[in-house]
């Protein structure tokens, strides 16, 4: 699997689109504070599981995201 490919798969995979909507974009719709829960929750599972289901590589950098995702949620506080 190439970086491209990867970066497909982790970010914006295609089982997670419902017509023009990301699951990731319904979720921004919640309260700041049950987006953020989502965020953590999220990273904590790809965190968890990493080397026990899948590819450890992508399940890591599914984490990165979650992690640069909920980081990027408090820049606007």
């Amino acid at each position: 699997m190439d970086n491209q490919e990867l970066n497909a798969n982790v970010k914006h995979p295609d089982h997670y689109n419902r017509g023009k909507i990301e699951v990731i974009q319904a979720m921004e719709a919640m309260s700041s504070d049950e987006f953020k829960g989502y965020l953590r929750g999220s990273a904590l599972k790809y965190i968890y599981r990493l080397g026990n289901k899948d590819d450890p590589k992508q399940d890591g950098e599914k984490a990165k995201t979650y992690i640069d995702w909920l980081v990027n949620s408090y820049k606007g506080e």
